[in-house]
């Protein structure tokens, strides 16, 4: 994957940032754009800045005429916490599941996809 897929796009309040996402783009299809990490500053939760960003990350999506579909990974670990916010903002679960491991964390990680054109 040439380096120019990926693209870092940050949320900041003056100084400080606040928000961060992390796209592939044309990644694992040339039709997707994949987001690896959308993170918002925990002391802001609650302020709308994980939608913001996602914003961000549709925005960059839709000046890319190839890209039609959203994907991420949510880690069966951690769906109780991120789930809600990604069935809010459109994304549903793919039935594809692959194994995660990272250090000492076995999981699954499951896909999750939306249309880049969903409002």
């Amino acid at each position: 994957m040439p380096v120019s897929q990926k693209i870092d796009l940050g949320l900041w309040d003056g100084q400080e940032l606040v928000a961060v996402a992390d796209v592939i783009i044309g990644w694992p299809a040339e039709s997707v754009a994949h987001i690896g990490l959308l993170m918002t500053d925990s002391a802001c939760q609650g302020a709308g800045l994980g939608r913001l960003i996602h914003e961000a990350v549709i925005e960059l999506a839709r000046r890319v005429p190839s890209i039609h579909t959203l994907r991420l990974s949510i880690v069966e670990t951690n769906a109780d916490l991120v789930a809600p916010f990604w069935t809010k903002i459109g994304y549903e679960h793919t039935g594809e599941a692959v194994p995660y491991i990272s250090g000492s964390v076995e999981s699954v990680a499951r896909i999750w996809t939306r249309s880049v054109a969903a409002a």
